[in-house]
């Protein structure tokens, strides 16, 4: 070692002397787990390995080396209250949610009675309207939705422009029109 003397003297001791200080219990160094937990939680953080106490751990290399340093000798602690420790502004009791509760939170009276409605006018449509106007309601429906089908997949399953172009039979002649380079979709990225 070259300059012994910039570092503090305790580290040439092999038992470290800890200030009076720290060996008594004081309450405001703990940290609160319930605490820790609420404002992990709310952040949307795991909170699961909080409950798991801690325990250090001496790893291969700390086995192999001979060499005795401060952070060898003194153990890093982190000295953690329980949850039974009953603090002033500590909630412990939560409350229970279940399927029944979800269900009395969201207003279902509302959709009941919009359901129930609807259902009433297609009972009395059915029971006050002529035939044909309902089939010809339900034709213009059905055509509307095979019309819109008919498009979803023309969209989907056309196949791109062939860049050689189209081949196009007109009166029994074979023409091919080809598509102009500039209208050609390129794809963004290319491999090569």
């Amino acid at each position: 070692m070259d300059a012994p003397y910039f570092l503090p003297e305790h580290v040439f001791k092999d038992k470290c002397m800890l200030p009076k200080s720290l060996e008594k219990h004081d309450k405001n160094l703990y940290f609160l787990t319930n605490k820790i937990a609420e404002s992990l939680g709310g952040s949307g953080y795991s909170v699961e390995r909080l409950s798991v106490p801690y325990v250090p751990q001496v790893t291969d290399e700390d086995r192999l080396s001979r060499r005795k340093s401060i952070v060898d000798t003194v153990s890093i602690q982190v000295d953690i209250l329980p949850n039974s420790v009953p603090s002033d502004d500590v909630v412990s009791n939560t409350e229970e949610i279940t399927f029944e509760a979800l269900k009395k939170a969201i207003d279902t009276n509302g959709m009941e009675e919009q359901e129930k409605e609807k259902r009433r006018l297609v009972i009395e449509k059915f029971q006050k309207a002529p035939f044909e106007e309902i089939a010809a309601q339900c034709e213009s429906k059905a055509n509307l939705l095979h019309d819109r089908l008919a498009q979803i997949l023309e969209l989907t399953i056309r196949p791109p422009p062939s860049p050689s172009g189209t081949l196009t039979i007109t009166s029994g002649h074979a023409q091919y029109q080809s598509v102009p380079v500039y209208e050609m979709k390129f794809p963004d990225l290319c491999v090569y």
